[in-house]
């Protein structure tokens, strides 16, 4: 946050604003990077955590598949989540660069609410899985209980208030008073539309995380991926190109929360079956 306005508007001459945003966020990633490198070292002489080539190889085999069985799905999710945004900014491309570049500022305001959820699915996750692995079902269930219903109060929450204070929002990210004021003004039109459209996700998109980390605290790697790859590939991706040309960009901000409909009713199935498996 420091190096950006930095980068942008002291260091580096006029124009360069956007390489210096760039820079800026390439420094701070090394400078964070050697930092946790740095931190991992110095606790690994008390932890379990390490980075030394002699600790790893003194990893059980059977600890090393379990830690890729559920590690690789986590990382294909994030992977597709990638490339499905891809899809939606040339998708949204073909409409205009107003467009385009209300959708971005829309994502952006989406960050809040989703951060705040992986936070509680992130925390739920441990406690979750040293229930499961000591065979306290009761705690476990208890905490997957608490951790959805704190999550979809806050996205239910962040949903009334996307759909109530739209406008506002927008104009955080987008100015009128310089410029092309006509232009700044449409930009801000489509992202009203589109953050009204995409909000009502937010609730689903919760489902999804929630049920994803607990099959990830369950040690079930292929639930994971198969729900990653569904998700993003069967459902909300088609959808992007089924919706835009029935209904053109407002249609294109819609695969979202239907997209993410069918994965959280496709998630909380595979969470019944894994669940019921244990049971037996």
């Amino acid at each position: 946050m420091v190096l950006d306005p930095l980068f942008m508007f002291v260091l580096l001459p006029d124009g360069w604003e956007v390489f210096g945003a760039a820079l800026a966020t390439l420094i701070s990633n090394i400078a964070s990077c050697i930092y946790m490198l740095y931190m991992l070292n110095k606790v690994s002489k008390t932890s379990a955590l390490s980075i030394r080539i002699s600790d790893v190889r003194g990893v059980k085999r059977v600890d090393m598949k379990g830690i890729f069985t559920v590690g690789v799905p986590s990382a294909i999710l994030t992977g597709l989540f990638d490339v499905a945004n891809i899809f939606l900014n040339a998708l949204m491309a073909v409409h205009g660069d107003l467009a385009l570049a209300a959708v971005g500022i829309v994502m952006k305001v989406e960050r809040l609410p989703n951060a705040i959820n992986i936070g509680i699915c992130q925390g739920m996750l441990p406690i979750v899985a040293y229930n499961f692995s000591s065979g306290n079902r009761e705690r476990m269930k208890s905490t997957i209980n608490t951790a959805r219903f704190y999550g979809l109060g806050i996205s239910l929450l962040s949903l009334a208030l996307f759909q109530a204070f739209a406008a506002p929002l927008v104009r955080i990210f987008l100015s009128t008073s310089a410029g092309d004021v006509e232009a700044a003004l449409v930009t801000i039109g489509f992202a009203v539309v589109f953050i009204r459209i995409r909000c009502m996700a937010s609730p689903f998109q919760f489902l999804n995380y929630h049920t994803s980390y607990c099959m990830q605290a369950m040690g079930d790697g292929f639930g994971t991926l198969l729900h990653a790859v569904v998700r993003e590939l069967v459902f909300y991706i088609p959808f992007m190109f089924l919706l835009d040309r029935l209904a053109g960009e407002n249609g294109l901000a819609s695969a979202l929360p239907v997209g993410e409909a069918c994965g959280a009713a496709f998630a909380l199935l595979l969470l019944k079956i894994r669940m019921g498996k244990k049971q037996k």
